[in-house]
């Protein structure tokens, strides 16, 4: 490996140790990467001088006997992110930090997903301070995204067929041109929130994404730790035809997830006999209103069956938002950006 490709990857190691760990002191990065201790202070100096880190401006006392170390912190007022999901009747926003934190948060009710662009346009408008750095912003789609920048929305209550919308990521890019700007499918932005909450580094996992409304169903697949789409995208998407899960999903019947489930079961074991998944997950706005109850009978359900991988509910506080992914997507394409350059000299 060239000394450049080195550089840039030991760039990589030390800021996913910020981005997971959050602050620490030098002494904590040199005993939890195995760098050389003059490779890590120089690479640290370099990110300070770069302002992508900053002291936290508090000292820790669990470095052992010595001088008591400074913290450092991902620097958040050098950078900060727009996180936007457009789900149904409503478009939300988060601000995320590049330390990962939650800045600020907002949501706008629309009519159709014909006002998609100007509630978005409006709401990134509403972010841009001189005291508020924005270094990009992903956006999260209830809906298909395809290549030649055209979305299929989900089909809403009352509608006979999908909308789609030709052009939206040039014309956003068109009304901010210099901010990098990504979007991607809610079950993709989903995925991506997983990875990094959970720090999934390595491993198989498949997510699916209930939503309410519309009611749709996603799934992502996470390989080795990364998103893994495939050629068109759509690796692991769950299409269906017909009523059959939207019936299923609007009864509520005592016995409904389970159900669901069940009808999920041929796409559920297809995928994990392919991928071997150390876990399957569930998540998404539909399982918001599931009572501990619910739960319980479910997850009695589930232990009925000898499944070769854990199979877990995302909800509450550990729910997984598209919209925070995005805005976690667009942290990456910045870092990427961040480590090439920097990486370079």
């Amino acid at each position: 490996m060239n000394r450049k490709n080195e550089r840039r990857k030991n760039l990589a190691t030390i800021i996913l140790l910020f981005r997971q760990r959050g602050p620490l002191t030098q002494s904590m990065v040199k005993n939890l990467i195995a760098f050389q201790p003059s490779t890590v202070s120089y690479l640290i100096n370099d990110l300070l001088k770069e302002r992508l880190l900053i002291s936290t401006g508090k000292i820790s006392h669990d470095r052992g006997p010595g001088k008591p170390g400074n913290l450092l912190t991902l620097n958040n007022t050098f950078a900060q992110f727009l996180g936007i999901y457009v789900e149904g009747p409503a478009v939300q926003l988060f601000r995320i930090g590049l330390d990962g934190d939650v800045l600020a948060e907002m949501e706008e009710k629309i009519d159709s997903p014909h006002d998609v662009e100007e509630t978005i346009v409006r709401m990134i408008g509403k972010q841009q301070t001189n005291e508020v750095p924005i270094k990009g912003i992903g956006i999260a789609i209830n809906g298909l995204v395809l290549e030649g920048d055209k979305i299929k929305f989900g089909l809403r209550e009352g509608e006979q067929e999908r909308m789609e919308m030709v052009g939206l990521t040039e014309r956003l890019r068109g009304h901010f041109p210099e901010l990098p700007l990504a979007i991607e499918n809610d079950a993709h932005c989903t995925a991506i929130h997983y990875q990094v909450t959970q720090q999934k580094e390595h491993g198989n996992v498949l997510i699916y994404m209930l939503n309410k409304e519309p009611f749709g169903i996603g799934c992502s697949i996470l390989l080795h730790g990364q998103l893994y789409k495939g050629k068109n995208g759509a690796a692991g998407q769950f299409f269906y035809k017909g009523t059959r899960f939207a019936e299923i999903a609007n009864r509520r019947q005592p016995d409904y997830l389970h159900t669901m489930i069940q009808e999920l079961m041929p796409h559920i074991a297809t995928s994990s006999y392919l991928l071997d998944p150390e876990k399957v997950v569930f998540t998404g706005s539909y399982l918001a209103e599931i009572t501990d109850e619910e739960l319980t009978i479910l997850h009695r359900w589930i232990g009925e069956y000898d499944f070769p991988y854990n199979i877990e509910f995302a909800l509450g506080e550990e729910t997984l938002h598209p919209g925070k992914g995005a805005a976690f997507l667009s942290i990456h394409h910045f870092v990427d950006d961040f480590i090439a350059k920097v990486g370079a000299r």
